[in-house]
C-alpha cells in the first residue's frame, strides 16, 4: 500500500470539505448575481448555515452520500434562483446555468 491508514482518511476528509467549499462558493455566487442587495443579505446566511453543518456534520460522518445531498440542495438552490433571474430580470444567462 503506498499511502497510510491515516493519509488517506485525511486525503478523504480534505477531499469532501473541499467540495463543500466549492458547494458553498456556488451558492454564494449565484446569490451575489440573482438578488437585489436589500434581500441578499440575508439570503447570504443560507449557505453560511448550510457550510457550517456540512462541516460539522462531515467531521463525524465519513459517508459520501452527505456530500452529494449538499451538492443537491446547492445546485437546487441555483436552479431556483436561476429561474427567478430569468422571470424577474430576464436574465440571459438563465437558460443555461439552469
Amino acid at each position: 500500500m503506498l499511502f497510510g491508514q491515516t493519509v488517506l482518511q485525511d486525503l478523504w476528509k480534505l477531499t469532501v470539505y473541499t467540495i463543500g467549499l466549492a458547494s458553498f462558493f456556488l451558492l454564494i455566487g449565484t446569490l451575489r448575481a440573482c438578488i437585489v442587495p436589500v434581500v441578499r443579505r440575508f439570503a447570504m446566511l443560507i449557505p453560511y448555515t448550510q457550510l457550517i453543518v456540512y462541516a460539522f456534520w462531515l467531521a463525524t460522518h465519513n459517508d459520501f452520500r452527505y456530500v452529494i445531498y449538499d451538492y443537491a440542495f446547492t445546485n437546487l438552490g441555483i436552479v431556483a434562483l436561476q429561474l427567478y433571474a430569468r422571470i424577474s430580470h430576464r436574465a440571459m444567462s438563465a437558460p443555461w446555468l439552469a
